[in-house]
């Protein structure tokens, strides 16, 4: 297609590339990168500290910091409103806005002549009314794009579903090169504990144990069970602990604990550093070490999420997955790539089909590694993500 002048907006919470984690952020920085590669004027609306190909615009020099609640932030300062004004005051210098601002984009693009296209990279549910007259007053008058069917609700116009992309030559299998590295989870680096929305509670005296790592120093261990996510009862990390210890396998989880109380009640008594192991961390590069050498990555989803992203990791690097089939993440495992259990089936079935998987003669389970890889490439790819895209604003603007 023709080079377009495109505008992707993100709310300034987050530098572009994300330090961390941050799956929005990573996601809106891989489609700017692909798209200024096939020769787009691309313009990034986002904090200050991002760093960029494109042209980067930004009226606040510093990220603010992950924001839980947007009204509150909004409550003590207009700098994220103005910071969304700003990008579609400017919309005559473009073919279309890509607005991945979630709420603050909607008035704007309502008023702004210049097309625009709106991405909640959240689940359309709301917890308070005002939420959700202002998305259903511009659901039909916008377009939005859905990162999978699962986050689709009636009262808005979807043009499209896009599933999100993953850098497939980051997370990659081990034997597509690197070293293995054996992991200790107490090594890695604490988030900053200044910040208070970033604390997680002290695992005290429990050292984790070497995780990961094999005397050749380039084959995947696949000697534990691997979960990932924020430590959070929907995210059904007490389930694959229950897994892990029926099966008598070691676990591992990765991620940050934000509901301190579930925390201490259910997961901190389980945890020994042997069989069950938490690295509170958000490096990329130690979590893509536990996919590439976990045998399964457990996923026993409670929540519809809007799309399944660590499923994608996970196959990424190789590693087959099992997950509860629930929201988004059910459209990301195909047949041959890991298994989808019904809720209902509870634990025990995770149990069958992580068993199975374990089970499998060692050329079975490399066919499925390698399948799980593929699917992947075919699918979630950066490249699929943005041939996506660019399929959307070509229908937009009539190309």
């Amino acid at each position: 297609m023709r080079s377009l002048r495109i505008a992707q907006l993100v709310l300034p919470w987050i530098p572009l590339p994300p330090p961390g984690y941050a799956g929005t952020e990573r996601v809106v920085y891989h489609l700017t990168e692909e798209l200024v590669k096939r020769g787009h004027q691309v313009t990034l609306f986002a904090s200050g500290d991002s760093k960029t190909s494109a042209k980067l615009e930004a009226i606040i020099p510093k990220a603010m910091g992950l924001q839980e609640n947007v009204k509150s932030t909004l409550g003590g300062s207009f700098y994220p409103m103005l910071h969304v004004a700003h990008c579609f005051e400017m919309g005559d210098q473009f073919d279309i806005i890509h607005s991945h601002s979630q709420f603050l984009g909607l008035p704007f693009g309502a008023v702004c002549k210049t097309p625009s296209i709106h991405t909640f990279h959240r689940i359309f549910e709301f917890t308070n009314p005002d939420e959700k007259e202002l998305v259903f007053h511009f659901g039909n008058k916008l377009n939005f794009t859905s990162i999978s069917n699962a986050q689709r609700v009636d009262g808005v116009h979807y043009v499209a579903t896009v599933y999100n992309g993953v850098d497939t030559d980051t997370y990659r299998p081990l034997s597509f090169g690197g070293t293995n590295e054996h992991f200790d989870a107490s090594s890695v680096p604490s988030r900053n504990s200044s910040d208070p929305s970033m604390s997680a509670p002290s695992l005290g005296n429990e050292k984790p144990q070497n995780v990961t790592g094999s005397p050749s120093g380039n084959s995947p261990t696949r000697d534990y069970l691997f979960w990932a996510g924020r430590v959070i009862d929907k995210k059904g990390p007490e389930e694959a602990i229950k897994v892990a210890h029926h099966l008598k396998m070691n676990l591992v989880m990765a991620g940050e604990v934000t509901e301190v109380d579930y925390f201490e009640k259910k997961i901190r008594p389980h945890i020994d550093g042997v069989h069950v192991q938490l690295a509170q961390h958000e490096n990329r590069e130690h979590i893509i070490a536990l996919y590439q050498n976990a045998k399964v990555t457990i996923v026993p989803t409670k929540w519809t999420e809007p799309f399944g992203l660590v499923p994608v990791e996970s196959m990424a690097c190789g590693t087959p997955v099992v997950s509860y089939d629930r929201g988004g993440v059910a459209e990301t495992i195909a047949e041959g790539t890991g298994y989808l259990v019904k809720e209902e089936e509870g634990v025990e079935g995770l149990i069958r089909r992580v068993k199975q998987i374990i089970d499998l003669s060692p050329d079975q389970y490399g066919a499925m590694c390698e399948k799980s890889r593929a699917h992947v490439l075919d699918h979630f790819s950066i490249g699929k993500m943005t041939d996506g895209y660019e399929a959307v604003y070509a229908q937009i603007l009539g190309l």
